[in-house]
């Protein structure tokens, strides 16, 4: 089956009998679905993709969430997306979040345990371990998308509410990444981004430069304030709840007992 997907992915990039509209769809500047076929065969082929629900992987999307699960969880002494939180575990209440406000969802993780707990496309790392520039970079190599909302599983307290004031303040400013500024902090993992950064997120890993704000160096950052957030209802207290996150054993019971 994954031979007929790639073999109609190059055949949709060159054939003329496709049309002028639908090559011209995949001619900006950006990998393409003919770089989505071969990142499909490096992952499928050697079991790093696994199939879900919620799109095609194949189309090209208008947002797309992006949740960061394949961190080693050291802090925490267990894997931190398997964690309980209220009925679901932090990884599907995250996935499930993003879907509510994006077209499709992809789970990045290097757990065989915590992809196949979820029913999301799951991804793996293209180079496992190096942190989250590179957990965005395999998100957005294995599914086409305008925009990206990332989103950590360790904050499973997030809100659809916030996420689609992000996205909308990225489609009105068109920045490269719209940042949440919590109590003067950047929250750069529940956040929007542009599918323009994917080729420097992928210079700045190989510069071995992992932090994100290697790449804000780089790119056109609109920080979101709490006032936007407070404008549309939200509360103070709602906010530090949705940035809270949890890395090590005494921050999840916190959270679990905000929850009870």
């Amino acid at each position: 089956m994954f031979s007929c997907i790639y073999r109609r992915c190059f055949c949709w990039q060159t054939s003329p009998q496709f049309g002028r509209s639908t090559l011209n769809a995949y001619s900006r500047p950006r990998p393409g679905i003919y770089k989505t076929a071969v990142y499909l065969h490096h992952h499928v082929m050697k079991g790093r993709m696994r199939a879900g629900k919620g799109g095609d992987i194949m189309k090209r999307y208008g947002t797309a969430g992006l949740v960061m699960a394949g961190g080693r969880s050291s802090r925490m002494g267990g894997d931190k997306a398997l964690l309980p939180v209220g009925e679901k575990t932090a990884a599907a209440r995250t996935a499930d979040m993003a879907s509510a406000v994006c077209d499709i969802v992809v789970v990045i993780t290097n757990s065989d345990e915590t992809a196949e707990s979820l029913s999301y496309v799951s991804v793996n790392d293209l180079r496992p371990y190096e942190g989250p520039l590179a957990g965005i970079e395999a998100g957005m190599s294995a599914v086409e998308a305008e925009w990206y909302l990332v989103c950590a599983c360790d904050m499973p307290l997030a809100e659809e509410k916030a996420a689609s004031i992000l996205i909308n303040e990225a489609e009105k400013t068109g920045a490269d990444a719209v940042i949440p500024v919590i109590d003067g902090r950047q929250q750069p993992l529940f956040a929007v981004y542009s599918r323009r950064v994917l080729p420097e997120i992928s210079r700045c890993l190989d510069r071995e430069e992992r932090s994100m704000k290697a790449l804000f160096r780089s790119i056109h950052v609109t920080e979101a304030q709490e006032p936007l957030f407070l404008e549309s209802g939200m509360t103070k207290e709602a906010l530090s709840l949705l940035f809270y996150n949890m890395n090590r054993p005494e921050e999840y019971d916190w959270i679990i007992s905000r929850m009870t």
